[in-house]
């Protein structure tokens, strides 16, 4: 099976510059066409071509789909006629020198290997560098009786599959943490079984001629606890993973991962991409294609390749050789994206971080004084850190803080809790210390302090205005910046919204409309809310009034269920 490109008639049509008939693999011969034996041609992939070649062809695509303005600069950049095609323009720009660089990747110092015959000479075995001898890294049990020949891809190596889709898990959780609690309960089982099954072995008459021994800790035994833990983890990772589903597919367990298969592997590719270290010529690793981000080494900061995105992003610097180490890493040359987040079948881009309404300009005032650099300053006369100034002056007051804090928390409601830091900062006198003051410690983290309060306090002292968080309408209308739930004030809104006469679901949704509330939860939908009455599940009634109210009517412990009102022993 091939894989085809778009439609074609000429090369020119193509961004690989390939335009060709296909012949097809039926045995009755005879290639794709109509029936009047015009036979349909096709671009070629860029993995089709001679010489397979993704970058000509990517970039190739990207001019042609530009504004018109870009292709005319680049025309004047390069030398070129106006009139250049895509495909032109494309070559001329990779031919430039340091556009595209030869490297080799892969085990046993890759580096210093110049040549494709170099790069590819070395051979490894993929899950134990240590093992050279082919037949034993294939089948490690060889010699012994049992068979264990799947060794293929275990290991942290680069082998070449073919990239996993996987599912955004939910709080950035996963599989083993999710499934942590229940196989501890079910431990607590099995150990009850393996107490019972051995009384029942120490009540054995071995006298009796047809005793049968009991086989506790034998294999598959009731307490080869190993065993049941294997099959009940695997047990609840399937079912957690199947929880996640897209594009009419769910997402299935896969090595210990959740993967959505059909997106993760092309059915025609799939035995030659996992049959690596068993095809023919034994094992010889193959790293899969990466895309390589080029730093400009005059602006490129340690910082560069974690801004490009959500995944998993790895920062090369320049090789120079006899480079001082004493000195840093040498600077940076490039961004490697091995993995990356997608949503929507594009790179997840994530959200700003105050909000859509927050200027670029408050984002960097909000972010230096929330995180405030000075806090790890050193100040030479004193030969210590500021935050160290800063906690030697707090243990002077710390007695009377924390008696102010303990009286506050038992008054403060809403907004007032995260401004008690403050006020007690000011009604003990630590605020107006000459040295506290000084040094800047009220906004430095420590115990006279929480991030939510200064981040409060931040977004009140921005010196732009139309930024600026506005005290009287914190709660009832949206703020340009701030962070994705500001806890305190969004509870207290929805409560107030609550009051007024709205339901839970307007409530939310008028709540989490504000920016400063518009990563609040305040309604959900537990799996638990279908599983009986409510005030068995949860307890109470009351206890199940928010968990449930994000489910749809039919959930017995939704607030506008017609069975919510039901007990336990309603008939």
């Amino acid at each position: 099976q091939v894989q085809l490109g778009a439609k074609c008639t000429s090369n020119i049509d193509c961004y690989t510059g390939e335009c060709y008939v296909p012949v097809s693999s039926n045995k009755g011969g005879g290639s794709s066409g109509g029936s009047s034996g015009q036979k349909q041609k096709y671009c070629k992939t860029p993995d089709a071509m001679v010489v397979p070649n993704w970058g000509t062809a990517t970039l190739t695509c990207l001019i042609d789909k530009s504004i018109p303005e870009l292709k005319g600069r680049l025309a004047i950049r390069l030398k070129l006629p106006g009139s250049s095609t895509p495909a032109e323009l494309a070559a001329k720009f990779l031919s430039e020198p340091g556009m595209q660089r030869s490297e080799c990747r892969g085990h046993d110092n890759p580096w210093n290997r110049h040549t494709e015959e170099e790069c590819m000479a070395p051979k490894q075995c993929n899950y134990d560098g240590a093992i050279t001898n082919e037949t034993e890294c294939l089948n490690p049990c060889e010699d012994g009786d049992v068979s264990c020949s799947s060794y293929c891809g275990e290991g942290e190596w680069e082998v070449s599959e073919l990239p996993f889709c996987s599912p955004r898990v939910q709080d950035g959780g996963d599989p083993w943490s999710a499934c942590h609690t229940y196989v501890f309960q079910k431990r607590q089982e099995w150990e009850l079984e393996c107490q019972q099954c051995m009384e029942q072995c120490n009540n054995i008459d071995w006298s009796d001629p047809n005793a049968e021994p009991c086989n506790c800790h034998e294999p598959d035994g009731l307490c080869d606890y190993w065993r049941r833990e294997q099959e009940a983890e695997k047990e609840c990772m399937n079912d957690y993973c199947g929880r996640y589903c897209s594009g009419g597919e769910c997402a299935s367990l896969y090595r210990w991962q959740c993967i959505y298969a059909g997106f993760s592997f092309v059915n025609s590719r799939k035995e030659e991409c996992l049959s690596e270290c068993s095809a023919a010529g034994g094992p010889n690793p193959v790293p899969p294609k990466n895309c390589r981000a080029v730093l400009n080494p005059s602006t490129a900061t340690e910082d560069a390749c974690w801004k490009l995105g959500q995944g998993w992003i790895e920062l090369h610097h320049q090789d120079i050789p006899n480079w001082d180490y004493s000195r840093g890493n040498p600077p940076p040359e490039s961004c490697v994206i091995k993995s990356y987040e997608v949503l929507n079948g594009k790179p997840y881009v994530p959200p700003p971080p105050y909000g859509p309404t927050c200027l670029p300009e408050c984002e960097s005032e909000l972010d230096s004084c929330i995180d405030n650099p000075e806090c790890h300053s050193l100040l030479e006369a004193e030969g210590k850190q500021v935050f160290q100034i800063c906690e030697e002056r707090f243990e002077l007051f710390r007695e009377s803080y924390e008696s102010c804090l303990e009286q506050q928390r038992n008054l403060c409601s809403g907004v007032g809790c995260m401004r008690m830091y403050r006020a007690c900062r000011i009604s003990t006198g630590l605020e107006m210390d000459p040295i506290f003051k000084e040094v800047g410690c009220a906004g430095c983290d420590g115990w006279w302090s929480n991030r939510a309060s200064r981040e409060l306090q931040c977004a009140e002292e921005l010196s732009v205005e139309q930024c600026r968080w506005n005290v009287t309408t914190q709660s009832t209308q949206s703020q340009a910046c701030a962070r994705e739930c500001m806890w305190e004030i969004c509870d207290q809104a929805f409560a107030e919204c609550q009051i007024a006469g709205g339901t839970l679901a307007e409530c939310n949704n008028q709540t989490i409309s504000m920016n400063q509330c518009r990563e609040c939860n305040f309604i959900h939908c537990e799996d638990r809310c279908n599983q009986g009455a409510c005030d068995v599940i949860f307890g109470s009634r009351d206890e199940a009034y928010r968990s449930c109210a994000g489910c749809d009517t039919s959930a017995q412990c939704n607030p506008s269920s017609p069975c919510y009102g039901d007990s336990a022993d309603s008939s």
